[in-house]
């Protein structure tokens, strides 16, 4: 693909700008920050009103950690096409990087009524009710979120997460089992669980979860103490005593 646009710059101003806006995203992908600096300057250069290559040039800013010089790069491709969804959306970006979460807010709103259905647009929304700790606004945004994308473990577990912090137990319970069977390999997801199932006496379910966390990470004594501390609380002491010898074999400098 490099080597294809690279043909295109000799011509005309108009197909080099396009030619270098493409050229700068390929580099930017690759994280090539100077050869994507260079083809956006000589995009904008060939084209000042391209919007796509001011968006670029507004990336290639950002990456570098100058929100507020690539704000203003989104605003201009914006005011040359007013329907910029990616000049918008990373406008919306930087102001959240610069802590204007209202103007943040604005951004992701405006989009969210042109583009209606898209998952990035409302788990930005949600995030940032969450930013401003308003988890009421956060859940309802998050549930619309999940009736577009109902399989992302992340945004289920978030759901589980707030809920919890409203002390909605089961609410949690429903989101957090959701998550955890979509990605089962999650160490938070599955600590809740555990402990959400020890919480409420059910001592033995918790046993398969703290057991799976034992499986990702071997090396960690804590998810073992938990399998035989669960033996020991549902009185199976036997079982609590082998475990015990086991770990014990396995970490013998462990004091617990």
């Amino acid at each position: 693909a490099l080597e294809t646009l690279k043909m295109f710059e000799k011509k005309d101003s108009r197909v080099k700008s396009a030619a270098a806006t493409n050229l700068s995203f390929l580099y930017y992908l690759e994280n090539e920050l100077a050869q994507a600096t260079n083809y956006a300057d000589l995009a904008v250069n060939s084209d000042r009103y391209n919007p796509a290559a001011l968006t670029n040039k507004g990336n290639t800013v950002f990456a570098n950690g100058d929100y507020e010089k690539a704000a203003e790069f989104y605003k201009e491709a914006l005011r040359n096409d007013s329907s910029c969804t990616e000049a918008l959306y990373n406008l919306g970006l930087a102001y959240k990087k610069l802590n204007r979460i209202d103007k943040a807010l604005d951004c992701f709103l405006k989009l969210h009524a042109i583009l209606g259905n898209s998952a990035q647009v409302l788990h930005q929304i949600a995030n940032i009710y969450e930013i401003v700790e308003d988890p009421n606004q956060a859940i309802e945004w998050l549930l619309q979120l999940i009736s577009i994308v109902p399989t992302d473990p992340h945004v289920l577990s978030k759901l589980g997460k707030l809920y919890d912090n409203e002390g909605d137990k089961s609410q949690a319970f429903h989101y957090y089992c959701e998550s955890y069977r979509y990605f089962p390999s999650n160490i938070e997801v599955i600590e809740w669980l555990g402990a959400y199932y020890i919480d409420t006496q059910f001592c033995e379910k918790a046993i398969e979860y703290f057991e799976r966390a034992a499986l990702i990470l071997p090396t960690e004594v804590k998810w073992q103490l938990m399998v035989a501390s669960c033996y020991r609380r549902s009185g199976n002491y036997q079982k609590a005593l082998e475990k015990y010898k086991v770990i014990h074999r396995k970490f013998p400098e462990n004091i617990e």
